[in-house]
């Protein structure tokens, strides 16, 4: 799914709160956002999730060079999906990666 140009607000409107203790709305259920907008790595400090986060440290990284780091990564990627307390992954390229 992609959402060029629309506010954080409106993209985080897709994964609405937990609705209760335990869990999470049937449109949550397994719902990442990856994104290299700071917007939502902040976010996700602030308000935790639903949705979780994945953050790209890439800077001006082209699609080929996501594509690969996303692919290299997929093993960290599924075990975040996973981990029901962590809301934030970040995946960086480089020697300036968080």
């Amino acid at each position: 799914m992609s959402f060029p140009a629309a506010p954080t607000s409106e993209i985080s409107a897709f994964a609405p709160r937990k609705t209760g203790r335990f869990g999470t709305t049937p449109q949550t259920a397994g719902l990442v956002i990856v994104s290299k907008d700071t917007d939502f790595r902040e976010r996700s400090y602030v308000e935790g999730f639903p949705p979780k986060v994945i953050w790209l440290d890439v800077g001006n990284a082209g699609t080929a060079a996501i594509a690969e780091l996303l692919r290299h990564e997929r093993q960290r990627i599924e075990h975040f999906e996973k981990q029901e307390e962590t809301s934030l992954l970040i995946l960086s390229i480089g020697p300036t990666a968080i």
